[in-house]
């Protein structure tokens, strides 16, 4: 088995979307020894008329799932609190759930947990309505990647119109360096638009960009593929 004797956090976070379809999936792959943590929106910000987004639906559903440790709901006051401490932010661009939506809520899943973090092996963050899938080389590749768990695995990284880009839908690494990239991250952010080159392109710097360039100013020594492919569930 690829995780044997490996204790593994999943850090699940975002909208519903098409969760319920994907759980089955997400559990199948992750196996045993694993504790999974949720932080969901408390209502869904992609159509705010859908009838279906029911939180009391999902405490239902996941209290009767042993590996779930914990489940915390957000809103959007918690996110504007949290944006509008950020300096040097213009605006005007687009609204704070655009710009720093997932990546906050990544962060609250983090504070909600991390001082359970250090009793696992490895953390993973998946959104709801994905699951890993395994590739061809995926056995021998994350075998590899045991030796070398400083390092942040993505699905996805890569540079375009002067930014990296994050895959921020599925990555993994030790529990060292997972909090490290959440570490002081409203500072960094505010530390990332004081720069003159990142305050010129600023209307860019958003989700994949976003989480790229807060990833160059983390303490982390390399970011490297993934052993893993995704799927993503559709609504």
């Amino acid at each position: 088995m690829m995780f044997k004797n490996l204790k593994k956090a999943v850090l699940i976070s975002g909208h519903l979307r098409s969760f319920y379809n994907a759980w089955h999936k997400i559990k199948e792959f992750y196996g045993e020894d694993t504790d999974f943590y949720f932080t969901v929106w408390d209502h869904d910000f992609i159509n705010s008329k859908n009838a279906e987004y029911d939180t009391e639906k999902l405490k239902e559903f996941l209290v009767k799932e042993p590996k779930v440790k914990s489940l915390n709901f957000i809103s959007v006051e918690d996110l504007l609190n949290w944006s509008n401490t950020i300096k040097n932010v213009d605006n005007s661009i687009e609204t704070h759930y655009n710009r720093f939506g997932q990546i906050f809520i990544c962060y609250k899943n983090v504070e909600f947990s991390k001082e359970h973090l250090k009793n696992y092996d490895l953390v993973f963050r998946n959104r709801l309505d994905i699951y890993p899938t395994l590739q061809p080389h995926s056995v021998d590749t994350f075998n590899s990647q045991l030796n070398d768990l400083s390092t942040l695995y993505t699905v996805k990284d890569f540079l375009s119109f002067g930014f990296f880009r994050f895959g921020e839908s599925f990555f993994y690494s030790s529990p060292e360096t997972y909090l490290e990239l959440f570490k002081d991250l409203g500072f960094k952010i505010s530390d990332i638009l004081s720069n003159p080159f990142f305050k010129a392109k600023e209307k860019s710097l958003t989700n994949h960009n976003l989480w790229g360039t807060v990833v160059q100013f983390s303490n982390i020594p390399r970011v490297r593929p993934s052993a893993f492919g995704r799927c993503r569930v559709p609504i």
